[in-house]
């Protein structure tokens, strides 16, 4: 086994979960939800609402709520606990045999801003996996809250790599490796800075239109309280909730950050300069096209394209060889002590969980390209890698001069 703390998690390109015994220590992992309760009553969080239904129908993204509210976490548990509630509940509106919920990327510095007994009770160093593996002020740490049907679309971060830490509830993983991407079908609409996501429906696949999903490797693990979990550089994710006896799932992240991510960064400023110039044309009025939250990051082309060519001269000057390099994957990597790997599956293995039901027909709802169509190709991660290679490529050539 490799030994703690001189374990540099980023070498590792498969999810790892840890048993973890001092994440049990967390002060947060032996609060009982009236504790949670008690010590977040001055809280507001954002929920969105979802139908329970449409999870079956099609992707939920997060700019499609049926509605957005705030409400403490008291008056979540008692919609979860109770057969109703009254109007002084943000949630009376919606029946939660019908609705589910989840309050998603609470940054943990400003969620829990003034209640610093929360803010400290995550301890990451006090894991003793990684030298690095610290947040003391929250900034990379983000706070989950949610019902069971809740879920995140597959999807896989641009940058860093994440580490979880199950608290209460239970999560269902399923995780595809960066490979996948050809049989996952990624779009950058919706947009949201540093995601991008699958057009594939993980609860209910359309084979119609996506039958290279049939193709795809999945890997499957169910983390329960205790377990943390290492989710890789660029490795899909879809992250479904499963809640505890008090109708709850909540989960803890943290982003850890990899050096050198030139790359990535000139490439997500690329789609900040040709979102910024198409969205703003091309977006109707009764659709979104970005998800809310995230409105407030796009800059504008001029800044988009200061932004890529400060990042390009870098990616140029720091690698000396192919325009773009995976990291190498070590050989013969020990795993941390109390880790395992997650196990492959296949697709039949989450069809067992979620009772696929067969679709013969395309929901497309027109054979005609749209405008929506057109971008959603120029924005695709293929093109995008090719335009900043391209770059790069002629920033050394200039350099050689």
């Amino acid at each position: 086994m490799a030994s703690q703390l001189n374990v540099d998690l980023s070498a590792y390109h498969f999810p790892i979960v840890f048993k973890n015994e001092k994440l049990r220590q967390w002060p947060c992992f032996k609060w009982s939800i009236n504790d949670w309760i008690t010590k977040c009553r001055r809280i507001k969080f954002p929920f969105r609402i979802h139908s329970i239904e449409k999870n079956q129908k099609v992707v939920q993204w997060e700019n499609e709520a049926v509605a957005y509210l705030e409400a403490t976490l008291d008056q979540f548990v008692e919609w979860q606990n109770l057969e109703s509630v009254s109007e002084n509940n943000p949630f009376y509106k919606f029946p939660k045999s019908e609705f589910w919920s989840y309050s998603s990327y609470n940054y943990m510095k400003d969620i829990f801003k003034t209640e610093q007994e929360v803010l400290q009770s995550v301890k990451w160093s006090d894991l003793k996996l990684s030298n690095d593996l610290a947040d003391p002020d929250g900034r990379r740490t983000t706070f989950w809250i949610g019902t069971k049907y809740a879920y995140t679309p597959c999807h896989y971060d641009t940058y860093d790599y994440n580490i979880v830490a199950q608290i209460k509830g239970k999560k269902l993983w399923i995780l595809f490796p960066e490979d996948d991407a050809k049989f996952l079908y990624p779009t950058r609409i919706p947009y949201e800075e540093s995601s991008i996501f699958s057009s594939v429906n993980i609860l209910n696949p359309n084979f119609i239109e996506h039958d290279q999903f049939k193709n795809s490797h999945p890997y499957i693990v169910l983390l329960e309280p205790g377990d943390l979990l290492l989710v890789p550089h660029h490795w899909w994710h879809f992250v479904y909730c499963i809640d505890d006896d008090n109708g709850c799932c909540i989960s803890v992240n943290l982003w850890q950050p990899i050096d050198r991510q030139y790359h990535s960064i000139t490439c997500e400023s690329m789609i900040s300069l040709l979102t910024s110039a198409l969205f703003s044309h091309f977006e109707s009025e009764s659709v979104n096209w970005i998800n809310d939250k995230h409105k407030h990051q796009l800059c504008t082309p001029e800044e988009a394209m200061k932004y890529i060519i400060v990042w390009a001269e870098k990616c140029a000057q720091e690698n000396n060889g192919d325009v773009y390099e995976k990291n190498c994957v070590p050989e013969n990597i020990e795993l941390p002590k109390n880790a395992i790997y997650v196990s492959e599956k296949t697709l039949e293995d989450i069809n067992q969980i979620f009772k696929w039901k067969s679709t013969l027909t395309s929901e497309m709802t027109s054979s005609q390209i749209a405008a929506k169509d057109v971008i959603d190709c120029i924005l695709h991660p293929e093109v995008i890698t090719l335009i900043v290679n391209k770059l790069v490529s002629t920033q050394k050539r200039k350099g050689c001069k």
